[in-house]
């Protein structure tokens, strides 16, 4: 499979990964035994939770499928090492660092043996830092291969102009043209704003 074939089938997948979760989220029939956990403590108590993990759990479930349909042989691995060590101080930006810690790739996909991607996913309009930590991996050479497709995932609850310029500026100023990287906002719209879109930013 080409890369461009590939890029291509992912971001279906992610288009279809969005649909599934907000139909689930709605309490519509849908194609998955995956339940909303609830909030139990705090201002969202009762409520259902909307995170990284339920946004995964669903990606993987279409991936799965999509590999049967056309017979491939997809892989995943889930919280996947690190090749590279790496410091993530509490002020400054990460950087790799020989004598700093391993960090956890969310989701990687391999095609014959070969890692074909890595996948990021991350929940809500983070900090600065907190974006940092993932891109600084995500944009690493020495993780995957030269072509390998990277990958950042983004659900919101719900989201305004303001909320899709604030994470596009947090991933222009870091990355610089430095890395390519497939930035998907997924804004649920189940809030005041109601505001539900998929899009799509390649840096």
């Amino acid at each position: 499979m080409k890369k461009q074939e590939l890029e291509k089938e992912i971001n279906a997948l992610i288009e279809r990964t969005f649909c599934t979760i907000t139909n689930l989220y709605e309490g519509k029939d849908g194609k998955t035994r995956l339940s909303f956990p609830h909030h139990t403590h705090g201002v969202d108590k009762d409520k259902q939770r909307v995170s990284e993990q339920e946004l995964r759990q669903l990606f993987i479930e279409e991936l799965n499928r999509y590999a049967d349909e056309k017979r491939l042989s997809l892989k995943y691995s889930i919280e996947v090492p690190t090749r590279m060590k790496y410091r993530f101080p509490k002020d400054g930006d990460p950087k790799v660092c020989e004598d700093g810690v391993s960090g956890r790739f969310d989701l990687t996909i391999w095609l014959d043996g070969k890692m074909v991607s890595i996948i990021e996913f991350k929940e809500g309009n983070a900090t600065c830092n907190s974006y940092k930590k993932d891109l600084c991996k995500l944009m690493n050479e020495d993780e995957g291969e030269e072509d390998t497709l990277r990958y950042f995932v983004n659900i919101l609850e719900d989201s305004n102009k303001k909320t899709v310029e604030s994470i596009d500026g947090k991933f222009r100023d870091y990355i610089k043209g430095r890395k390519t990287i497939h930035l998907w906002i997924l804004s649920m719209g189940i809030h005041r704003q109601r505001n539900r879109f998929v899009k799509q930013i390649v840096y």
